[in-house]
């Protein structure tokens, strides 16, 4: 395990801060979910605040470990498959 590490140390710090931002955007998802079965009445709306606080919280992310990224396209992917997770789940929830 060393070897692999000594070979591509940024690929697994930028893996792992795509992961931690990944996992925030999840959590952040099913938090607005929860709160759209409580309060029925506030529609799609909810899919557009979802955007916006995932646009804001990625903002911050990256600006906060922008220097210890050093693999910007391993973070890049793992971050878009996270939105496309988290935006896929919120709309068929709300079906």
């Amino acid at each position: 395990m060393n070897k692999i590490l000594d070979v591509a140390p940024g690929y697994f710090t930028s893996l792992t801060y795509g992961l931690i931002g990944c996992m925030f955007l999840i959590v952040l998802t099913n938090l607005l979910i929860k709160v759209f079965k409580r309060f029925d009445n506030i529609g799609y709306s909810i899919v557009y605040a979802s955007l916006f606080l995932k646009l804001v919280f990625l903002t911050a992310f990256v600006l906060a470990t922008r220097n210890n990224i050093s693999d910007q396209i391993v973070f890049a992917v793992t971050i878009l498959v996270g939105i496309m997770y988290s935006t896929v789940n919120v709309i068929l929830k709300l079906k």
